[in-house]
């Protein structure tokens, strides 16, 4: 669909007006180079961090970005042998909360500026991340320019901090604990490679570091999973492994720090530079990678060569000596590496993307007072090796053709396509079939579809014999079976194939990023109640009965049958799913709402909650009669005083504030009525827009603008739907920027407008329920107004 007219003339005039366009801008943006500017009121702040060094202390500084200025940072120097390899430019690590709780950068707590001290094309750590993000998590990286004090310290490598904040970004859970495999100088360098170390937690401790203890026994689960990689019998290890180790991941990880020649990891003599996260949501650990500077043969000329099989018979390496004993997981590895070979490492493809981040530096590397490398170096190490380091043109193209003679690499591949599955909207009585068409160059030997909802995925086998939903016996289409699952469940699954074992046993997965972007489909959940609107701060709302204004919640029904509200439960902690009930004897008409009181006092009456909402936010969440399963949930900020949160009936995913709250009625207006609503944080949208009247066919609606700028332009637009788009300063988008009809008046003096609207004119002769926004621009800024949902009277 194409948006119309209107929506182009709010971007446009937000753009004029200076405000940001889009979402809270990105800091991790590849294409934007910008610039940090540090502020120490101690000019020795260079000998003070230096000092500090080893203990890793935060000095507090100001930090201005984009033109704003927050107080009060923490920085530091980090990193290892970069920051030996660097006079002047050490490599900084910037915490924003260290100093001010919750502070943030575009929604980034930490911020690692390396500076490239092994790289002197900047791009290996930026590219590399890049490449693995393709097919499985990792950081995101970009450039910034760093100023400290005023001086200028050159183009920096600014890196993700793997913590809470990549996590909410990647994992549907976040709270599981993360640990950094990083030996402490000195002692054993195979400690932090996942070896069996005993059952004492505290042998362990010189090799990971916890960067988060969210569980009671924090090592309880590393342990095990050392015990299960290195103590399990082969015969075994197939099934039991997946159970506590994403196998995805590992085997990502492996395939592409050998692909891209980045021996600074788990392959390297000290195994160290990488993370593991506990996913608490599946119950099992995800490995990640970090400090990837030497990647792409930085250092050695000669590590194009890196054999695939490196460290294949090294016991102190069992992610790789245990794993690849395991055919089906070595076969899966070296077809990892095939796909990075065929999609990236080829300088068709490489070479315009380095010559893009070099483009957006260049400038700016080469007025680096403090760099590590000189400017002719950063051109020159693009197509030829340099005295120290490999070259990436030559690094590219010599690792193509080496991995393309080894056998095991170049096999061909099964090619898979066309999958299928059906019915498209399963219920949880429902089998699904899944199809897919699996050609290649030899004959297909194998193959199999994996599934899961949580967990590892369970592996069955694919059919082509006529008998399987796949058509005609040896046509090329092959089915399988995934059984019944629970309501509402999600349900992940990906395709593996194999060709036979004369042609090589070639294996191909699809989709490639396999566990990150697997194909899924959600079974339709039950009917059930739902959450509906709520009010956490009532100060001058409605009262309870013995007079009392109390906070709020409201449940109502949004399905055609009627359903029983008793014995759901209401909690504000969904670990603990059964804090309060619903007694016996509700139920809820199609539509209907029950209200009850979030005020502790169970005594007052049965619709009384044995818990109270917290006004600067939490979790409000309704859970089934069995205790277990979660019907519904919000996850709210602090709120304002008289204004609920609230389901929009005409958008029912769509949370918004309602500044009159509507108690004991679906959240919508009344026939010929009005319902005015804001976006989430209603202070986003300052300006306030009201309508007077009643839509009737052919009569006129006022709408009126207020505390918007004055002598400014006004824009008012109609829609047939409500939506959500945060322009950052402006506020937020409440109106679907689709069908949109433009008027046009300018404010006065005091900021205020008029509009006149005709209902039943074209095109809204059709619309049941439209909904009314402003945008109003002086020329410097722009805002939107709240918005209005109208009903049509007949």
């Amino acid at each position: 669909m194409r948006l119309n007219r209107l929506f182009f003339l709010s971007i446009a005039v937000l753009h004029l007006t200076g405000a940001t366009a889009g979402q809270t801008p990105d800091l991790y943006d590849e294409s934007t180079l910008r610039t940090l500017e540090i502020s120490f009121q101690d000019p020795k702040w260079f000998t003070a961090l230096s000092k500090s060094y080893p203990s890793a202390t935060y000095f507090k500084a100001d930090l201005k970005v984009d033109g704003f200025t927050y107080r009060d940072v923490g920085v530091r120097f980090r990193g290892n042998t970069s920051y030996r390899a660097a006079e002047k430019k050490k490599p900084i690590k910037i915490s924003m909360d260290a100093f001010v709780p919750g502070q943030k950068l575009y929604g980034y707590r930490t911020l690692n500026l390396n500076n490239c001290a092994f790289d002197p094309s900047f791009v290996r750590e930026v590219l590399f991340f890049h490449i693995y993000r393709h097919y499985c998590v990792a950081p995101r990286a970009n450039y910034v320019k760093l100023k400290v004090n005023g001086d200028n310290y050159g183009v920096y490598a600014n890196v993700q901090q793997i913590n809470k904040d990549l996590g909410k970004a990647w994992f549907k859970d976040n709270d599981g604990n993360r640990y950094r495999a990083e030996p402490i100088p000195n002692v054993s360098r195979n400690g932090s490679a996942l070896i069996w170390l005993g059952s004492n937690p505290v042998d362990y401790y010189p090799y990971y570091e916890i960067k988060s203890e969210n569980t009671p026994n924090p090592w309880v689960d590393l342990l095990n999973l050392c015990e299960v990689l290195n103590n399990k019998p082969l015969g075994t290890l197939e099934s039991d492994l997946p159970k506590v180790l994403s196998m995805d991941s590992a085997l990502w990880m492996l395939a592409i720090n050998n692909a891209l020649v980045n021996p600074d990891s788990y392959i390297n003599y000290v195994c160290h530079n990488y993370y593991l996260y506990n996913d608490l949501h599946h119950g099992r650990f995800r490995l990640l990678p970090w400090d990837v500077d030497h990647s792409f043969s930085s250092k050695h000329l000669e590590n194009w060569k890196m054999d695939p099989n490196t460290q294949l018979t090294n016991p102190k390496r069992p992610l790789i000596s245990r794993v690849f004993q395991i055919p089906r997981w070595r076969a899966a590895y070296k077809t990892r590496i095939r796909i990075v070979l065929d999609e990236f490492i080829r300088w068709e493809v490489l070479g315009p993307m380095i010559a893009k981040y070099q483009a957006l530096i260049d400038a700016e590397v080469k007025a680096d007072p403090v760099k590590v490398h000189s400017y002719e170096d950063f051109k020159n190490i693009v197509t030829r090796n340099l005295k120290n380091f490999s070259g990436l043109k030559p690094f590219i193209e010599t690792r193509r053709q080496y991995l393309l003679s080894r056998n095991s690499i170049g096999n061909p591949r099964p090619v898979i396509t066309d999958v299928v599955s059906t019915p498209d909207e399963p219920t949880s009585k429902d089998k699904v079939w899944v199809t897919a068409r699996v050609t290649g160059s030899a004959a297909v030997d194998r193959v199999f579809l994996n599934h899961r909802t949580r967990g590892a995925f369970l592996r069955t086998e694919m059919f082509d014999d006529g008998l399987h939903h796949d058509g005609g016996a040896g046509d090329g289409i092959f089915g399988g079976q995934i059984p019944p699952q629970a309501p509402a469940a999600e349900v992940e699954y990906h395709i593996e194939a194999t060709l036979v074992a004369s042609a090589g046993g070639g294996l191909s997965f699809h989709p490639l990023a396999t566990e990150m972007a697997p194909l899924r489909y959600w079974v339709r959940p039950p009917p059930s109640l739902v959450l509906n609107e709520f009010l956490a701060v009532n100060d001058r709302g409605i009262r309870d009965e013995r007079g009392e204004r109390e906070d709020w919640i409201e449940v109502t029904n949004p399905t055609d049958h009627i359903l029983p509200a008793s014995g759901l439960y209401l909690t504000d902690d969904v670990k603990a799913p059964t804090k309060w009930q619903i007694p016996p004897g509700y139920s809820l008409q199609p539509g209907q709402t029950l209200l009850v009181w979030a005020d502790g006092e169970t005594q007052e009456g049965p619709l009384h909650a044995s818990f109270k909402l917290n006004g600067g936010g939490e979790t409000l969440a309704l859970f089934a009669q069995d205790g277990k399963t979660l019907l519904d949930r919000i996850d709210f900020g602090p709120q304002s005083a008289d204004v609920s949160t609230g389901r929009l009936q005409a958008e029912p995913g769509l949370w918004m504030t309602f500044p009159s709250p509507t108690p004991w009625a679906p959240n919508a207006p009344g026939t010929g009525g009005s319902l005015a609503f804001n976006a989430p944080d209603p202070s986003l949208n300052t300006a306030v827009l009201t309508a007077h009247g009643r839509a009737a066919p052919g009569a006129r609606v006022r709408f009126e603008v207020t505390r918007a700028p004055a002598t400014a332009v006004c824009v008012l637009a109609l829609s047939a739907a409500p939506f959500q788009h945060d322009f950052g300063p402006a506020g937020m988008l409440l109106i679907l920027p689709l069908n949109m009809e433009l008027r046009l008046a300018l404010t006065n003096a005091e900021g205020k407008a008029v509009f006149h609207h005709l209902v039943g004119c074209s095109p809204h002769s059709v619309w049941t329920d439209y909904f009314a926004q402003c945008f109003v621009s002086d020329g410097v800024k722009g805002v939107f107004s709240n918005a209005i949902q109208m009903r049509r009277f007949p």
